[in-house]
């Protein structure tokens, strides 16, 4: 693989991994806004923590993080790989 077509690869893996970042981050940074003080027609706030996990859903926050994470591990896999491949075949030129 020439170098040309080496950094495409590493600049689609790192367009792929920005572009899912920043398509979870409105999920990830959404937060419940409390009443006003002095307010008495709510008497309880419930948090989105447990209005999501009494009825088994995720949270905003953890599919961030596990859509990052799994970009980053795709990201690593596709790298690890093309090292691979480079030093594969540079063994096999030498010899």
């Amino acid at each position: 693989m020439s170098t040309g077509r080496r950094l495409v690869t590493l600049v689609a893996a790192s367009t792929a991994a920005l572009l899912t970042a920043l398509a979870s981050g409105p999920a990830a940074f959404a937060i419940t806004v409390p009443p006003p003080p002095g307010d008495s027609t709510t008497s309880t706030v419930v948090s989105h923590a447990t209005a999501a996990s009494s009825s088994g859903g995720m949270l905003g926050w953890q599919i961030a993080l596990i859509a990052v994470g799994a970009a980053l591990v795709a990201t690593l896999i596709t790298a690890s790989v093309d090292r691979f491949a480079f030093y594969r075949r540079l063994a096999h030129q030498s010899v």
